[in-house]
């Protein structure tokens, strides 16, 4: 890897027989380094603060990285995972999630994005909302989210919100993620076929 290249990480999961997935993206400003070290480091940082906070109905299946820039993209690597949450009471519908924002220097809902999350407990929704308690547990593993990460080879990847590629060119438009906020309401998202996914 070399200073600026990109990555997007794909973590897929499996709650109530459908296939779940949040999508975040890295940039770098130095090498050395590669796609297996980015996606060790990735699954090591999701596999040490996502399970605890998770239903044990909700399975962390794998994650799939690919470097999607410089151009041309490289072969997706998967890490897989496969574990469950450590939450012992049951998940609320695989249908309702809640909402972590991603929240960059500049205001704006341009400059904003979310991770619609599944396989909340439900002993830790109330009223269809999230009580601070808990939202204080969501949030310190979520903080994790926008810190820098590093690789075994000391390579340094900074979290970032895409805006995608400006258009005729092969160029990603972002901006780094200053923080992220759990939101205390629980959402709805439309419900797919089964085994489609949410």
């Amino acid at each position: 890897m070399a200073a600026g290249d990109i990555v997007q990480a794909n973590l897929v999961m499996s709650l109530h027989g459908q296939t779940c997935m949040n999508r975040f993206f890295y940039v770098t400003d130095a090498g050395p380094g590669d796609i297996v070290g980015f996606a060790t480091a990735f699954k090591a940082l999701v596999s040490g603060k996502l399970p605890q906070i998770c239903s044990h109905e909700l399975t962390f299946t794998r994650i799939d990285c690919q470097r999607i820039m410089p151009r041309p993209t490289t072969y997706v690597v998967t890490a897989p995972v496969n574990l469950p949450g450590l939450g012992v009471d049951n998940a609320i519908p695989v249908q309702s999630t809640y909402c972590v924002s991603k929240v960059t220097q500049y205001a704006g809902r341009k400059y904003r994005g979310r991770w619609y999350v599944p396989g909340i407990s439900v002993t830790s929704v109330t009223e269809s909302q999230i009580p601070a308690a808990v939202i204080t547990n969501l949030q310190t593993a979520w903080d994790s989210f926008a810190l820098v990460m590093t690789t075994a080879a000391n390579e340094s990847w900074f979290p970032i919100l895409s805006h995608g590629f400006v258009p005729n060119t092969d160029v990603l438009h972002y901006d780094k993620l200053t923080k992220v906020v759990v939101r205390p309401v629980i959402r709805n998202q439309r419900r797919r076929q089964v085994g489609v996914g949410i």
